[in-house]
């Protein structure tokens, strides 16, 4: 863990989060964080296995996958 945590803080990049109103907010409140990350980040993907961020996927620029179709994306180009 602290080998990852060690990278994360190397080669991660901060992001300043800028509050605002979400077009339509995740029932689970705990997911609010990832998405404001994900948009104020300027994130081409979430990846995620929760299904309340998949059910309001539509609502945003950023594509909203599980990890397996993240990879696949990714060596597709």
């Amino acid at each position: 863990m602290r080998e990852l945590l060690e990278l994360v803080q190397a080669l991660g990049e901060p992001v300043s989060i800028e509050f605002f109103h979400l077009p339509r907010y995740p029932v689970d409140a705990d997911d609010i964080a990832f998405v404001l990350c994900a948009l104020n980040g300027a994130a081409t993907h979430l990846v995620t296995y929760d299904g309340h961020l998949f059910a309001v996927a539509h609502e945003y620029p950023f594509a909203t996958c599980a990890t397996v179709q993240f990879l696949t994306q990714l060596r597709a180009g």
